[in-house]
């Protein structure tokens, strides 16, 4: 049993500005937490009932991209400033991008606004963007793609420390929706 309590839940973000533009609670950045899986967190994140029950890890991020980003979208973590990078969203993925995580995909279709705080799945059960015209069978390793999505690991240049998870859910991405996708990069 955990002896904590979240400073916020998931399908939440948090706001990291006041009214003059100011950062605000930057002491939450980095936190990690676990979830137990509920029916009522499936249901957001519209997963199948196998989730329910098992835990996911999930860090607070800030997002400074610059622009909003949506449920679902792969983000890079910062690998510079040692652990206190670790709280900071810098970009959508790119190919092979190794240190990623899943925004939130139980957040509102408003996503997370610049400089917002918010919970990005780490590790464990989740679901996120597959990149176009990706045909999935379940249980393909996925890896980060170009333009915040996933993908699945196909050549042998696709090295250990690249692969971060591994698909759940059979299907073909469009970019846009969301996979079931079991979270276990090597970085976490």
């Amino acid at each position: 049993m955990k002896d904590f309590v979240p400073d916020f839940k998931l399908g939440e973000s948090y706001a990291g500005t006041d009214t003059d533009g100011n950062l605000l609670n930057s002491p939450l950045v980095g936190r990690t937490y676990e979830f137990e899986i509920t029916e009522d967190i499936a249901a957001a994140m519209n997963m199948s009932k196998r989730s329910i029950g098992m835990r996911v890890k999930a860090r607070i991020f800030r997002n400074t991209l610059g622009s909003a980003l949506a449920a679902g979208d792969v983000a890079i973590v910062a690998a510079t400033g040692g652990a206190a990078g670790l709280g900071t969203t810098t970009a959508k993925s790119s190919a092979n991008s190794r240190l990623c995580h899943v925004v939130d995909p139980a957040l509102p279709s408003s996503g997370v606004a610049d400089d917002d705080l918010y919970l990005g799945i780490i590790e464990g059960p989740t679901k996120a963007k597959l990149a176009s015209g990706v045909t999935l069978t379940g249980g393909e390793l996925a890896r980060a793609d170009t333009g915040g999505v996933m993908t699945h690991a196909v050549s042998a240049s696709d090295a250990d420390d690249k692969i971060t998870g591994t698909w759940l859910e059979a299907g073909t991405g469009d970019g846009s929706t969301l996979f079931e996708l079991d979270m276990h990069p090597t970085w976490s």
